[in-house]
């Protein structure tokens, strides 16, 4: 086992850790969005917001762990990553802070507040939208492999197809 494969190995670690934990977080946003209206709606997105709240942002402390350590122990591989998935990847980002924006608003107005249920339906919607988002990567990543595997490598240019 080489060096290599034991930073990898940490890094698939971090992002099944961030998956797992993540995963559990994003879902609450979910039943958040689909909480009824009424009192009974109100408890339950309060039990949620109250549950999650202490540790929800740890979570992607996981994700910066992973990236930082993809950029520092493989920067041609971050490279090549940030040029497939600059598009799902920048969205997913944008999800994360919708997400966290809207939670930490709605946080800090009253229930009487108008303002409060848009913010909530926001978090709901980048709560669902982030993780398909997210998804959309490697689906990106296998394009972008079959895409480049079609080019075969030339001698005279020293290209090697990007997967195997």
């Amino acid at each position: 086992m080489t060096v290599a494969d034991l930073l990898i190995g940490v890094i698939w670690v971090a992002v099944t850790a961030y998956a797992v934990l993540g995963g559990a977080d994003f879902g609450a946003g979910v039943l958040h969005l689909l909480a009824p209206a009424g009192l009974a709606g109100r408890r339950r997105r309060r039990a949620i917001t109250a549950a999650m709240g202490p540790v929800w942002e740890a979570n992607h402390v996981w994700l910066i762990f992973v990236l930082t350590g993809l950029l520092t122990a493989f920067p041609a591989a971050f490279s090549a990553l940030g040029s497939a998935l600059l598009v799902p990847a920048t969205l997913a980002l944008l999800g994360i802070v919708v997400r966290g924006a809207a939670l930490a608003f709605a946080g800090q107005l009253t229930a009487a507040d108008r303002s409060r249920r848009p913010l909530q339906l926001a978090f709901g919607l980048a709560s669902a939208a982030t993780p398909l988002l997210m998804g959309a990567t490697p689906r990106r990543m296998a394009w972008a492999c079959r895409r480049d595997s079609r080019s075969r490598p030339s001698p005279a240019d020293g290209r090697r197809p990007a997967c195997r």
